[in-house]
């Protein structure tokens, strides 16, 4: 009852969540300094390991999922995540956060892209118009300085 009519808490966790990925990227860009990526996601990948653990092992979840749970959980944790931050890592390594963190925009981007391709979604005239902003940021921010 507090947020302005429009506003939900779904959007205010939007917003936190990209405040806590630009975070990330900049601790995460002064950390890895000339240490190996690989080496540092794997450090990375440990504590968000132990701390998501912190909360679910008391809860008895992972003994409750089912084995069709357990290949989800797995290429999720492979292929969504692990690939997805090698990835991440190796850019960082090479450019500057501020160069790197525009591409976090490509998400929605990648998910509209999977849901016409896969679910047989469609593009309103908006969808148009938000995806070819958020190109032109990135090619403004990632284009040769005169």
């Amino acid at each position: 009852s507090l947020l302005p009519q429009g506003i939900t808490k779904g959007d205010l966790l939007i917003s936190l969540s990209a405040v806590n990925w630009a975070a990330f990227t900049v601790i995460s860009r002064k950390f890895l300094g000339d240490k190996d990526q690989t080496v540092s996601l794997f450090y990375v990948m440990l504590f968000g390991w132990a701390f998501s653990n912190a909360f679910v092992l008391p809860s008895g979840l992972y003994f409750a999922m089912s084995w069709q749970a357990w290949i989800s959980l797995a290429f999720l944790g492979i292929f969504c995540s692990g690939i997805a931050y090698i990835f991440w890592y190796d850019a960082l390594h090479a450019l500057p956060a501020s160069q790197v963190g525009v591409f976090m925009y490509l998400n929605p981007l990648t998910a509209t892209a999977t849901a016409i391709a896969f679910l047989g979604e469609t593009l309103s005239p908006r969808d148009i118009v938000g995806a070819s902003l958020v190109a032109l940021g990135l090619w403004l921010v990632n284009k040769k300085k005169p």
